[in-house]
């Protein structure tokens, strides 16, 4: 029982879901469209708790973003910043003209929970809505989309461009840096103490 209570906390920290802290850099080539008038539209939904969040977004110098062509439904924040959707069917749209090349991070976090799962999706459309941009995708226009199961897997596709050939987006998972676990050892390490110190004063 001494065993049980002294380890628990351990235990709890290897059970934490495999995308509780994971993160990816996106990066897309847009050169084939540059000059060309259209949107940018990312959408989050599914089934239970959990966040996306968009951060350090850039693109070269020719991509102009239009901060008067957003609108949104549930995200928290604008580009080129924080922006952070729920999976209470979130989604922004904002205007732009297309350079060069755009890329941000996309972190998800969250504890799993219900049988649907979730879905991060990223689309291009031109001027009017009508149709996709850089994607083969003709169906759901969506050129890369993310799929979070409740076991903790997740699933990154980008799909190929509207020749059959290689997609234009890129998807990179990125490996946390080892300063990002200190705070959950430390704190791990501060209930193994208090923990001991308890048991020992009811010796």
């Amino acid at each position: 029982m001494k065993f049980a209570r002294l380890f628990l906390p351990i235990l709890a920290l290897i059970a934490l879901p495999a995308w509780a802290d994971i993160a990816y850099q996106v990066t897309i080539d847009t050169s084939s469209v540059t000059g060309v008038s259209g949107f940018l539209d990312m959408e989050y939904n599914g089934g239970f708790p959990s966040t996306a969040s968009v951060s350090n977004f850039t693109a070269d110098p020719a991509t102009t973003l239009s901060p008067a062509g957003i609108t949104t439904q549930g995200a928290v924040g604008t580009l080129p910043g924080l922006v952070t959707m729920n999976n209470n069917n979130t989604d922004y749209d904002e205007g732009l003209t297309f350079g060069n090349s755009i890329s941000f991070g996309l972190d998800f976090q969250g504890t799993p929970g219900g049988t649907v799962g979730d879905v991060f999706t990223l689309s291009f459309f031109n001027s009017d809505f009508s149709g996709g941009l850089l994607t083969g995708n003709n169906n759901d226009f969506w050129l890369a989309q993310f799929e979070l199961d409740p076991q903790g897997n997740i699933t990154a596709d980008a799909y190929p461009n509207p020749s059959g050939g290689p997609s234009f987006a890129t998807i990179t998972e990125v490996t946390p840096e080892p300063g990002t676990y200190i705070p959950a050892i430390a704190s791990v390490l501060g209930l193994i103490a208090w923990q001991r110190k308890r048991l020992n004063s009811r010796r």
